[in-house]
């Protein structure tokens, strides 16, 4: 958080975070607004962290275990995601004097430990952990610092990395060294081929392949999908989803009253492609191309 935009006592609420984003300071003064700028190749923005020489970080804002709680208290079984610590710092900008900003990553490891920790307790599974900075042709030096990075936090909950908006294939090696249980992959938008994964990823890992469009509005051809995936069946762990999340793409197509009905065939909103994944997975356990 911003000095700028903190309260004095160092608690974070809602108003903190509006001040980040709108430009004030905790007295109503004005205070420079936090940079924002487009999340990789998509029309979706996020605020971009300040990095500061000798930050500390702390976790502050504790919605994800409150969701988490609730959520279990329903009956739900969850995936938690969580943003990972590689990629975060890779996003952020230095503020004040230079310095290498991924020299933080030492820092900011015990507060993902401590939410793992957390996540532990309640009794889940997997927690997926999204590195998209591994699509990206990164400095050596960062990629480095991917398997200290992952060294600290593996042990706790089974961790899916993943990935999306482009290919992993180059920067594979420094994926399959690193101590997770599992990978997703975007299916989509990158070009990795589905055997080759297969071949190179460690036995035991999950795959996840990332088979219908999370960034757009149209049905998928899920006999087009079914032939991409349905070689694996069998071999290893696997699971069908979105190439990516499923924010990028409008609710519910149910709702859409007013369309022309030869139009609305043409659609899948984010509730429709979770239906779409649950008849390519029903027809990949069963083998009946027809489900598909």
């Amino acid at each position: 958080m911003p000095a700028r935009h903190q309260n004095n006592d160092g608690s974070v609420d809602i108003d903190t975070l509006f001040r980040i984003g709108r430009g004030r300071a905790p007295t109503g003064e004005p205070a420079a607004a936090a940079e924002m700028t487009k999340w990789f190749n998509t029309n979706y923005h996020y605020i971009v962290p300040e990095f500061s020489k000798g930050q500390q970080f702390r976790l502050t804002w504790t919605q994800l275990l409150e969701e988490v709680d609730e959520a279990l208290a329903l009956g739900h079984k969850i995936k938690p995601v969580l943003l990972g610590p590689v990629t975060y710092l890779w996003l952020g900008k230095v503020k004040g004097e230079p310095f290498d900003r991924l020299t933080l990553l030492k820092d900011i490891l015990p507060v993902y430990q401590h939410v793992l920790a957390e996540l532990a307790k309640r009794g889940i599974e997997w927690v997926q952990i999204d590195e998209p900075a591994l699509v990206l042709e990164l400095p050596q030096a960062w990629l480095d610092a991917f398997k200290p990075a992952y060294d600290a936090l593996a042990g706790q909950v089974k961790l899916l990395l993943t990935t999306y908006f482009e290919g992993v294939t180059p920067n594979l090696d420094t994926i399959i060294a690193l101590p997770v249980q599992g990978l997703h992959v975007d299916l989509i938008h990158g070009k990795d081929d589905v055997a080759e994964l297969h071949q190179r990823l460690p036995v035991d890992w999950l795959l996840s392949a990332g088979l219908i469009n999370g960034r757009n509005v149209w049905r998928a051809d899920l006999t087009e999908k079914y032939a991409q995936i349905n070689a694996l069946v069998g071999k290893r762990a696997l699971w069908v989803a979105s190439s990516c999340s499923l924010l990028h793409s409008p609710i519910d197509l149910s709702v859409e009253t007013r369309l022309d009905t030869e139009v609305k065939s043409w659609f899948a909103f984010a509730l429709q492609k979770c239906g779409e994944l649950a008849l390519l997975r029903d027809a990949l356990n069963s083998g009946e191309t027809r489900r598909a």
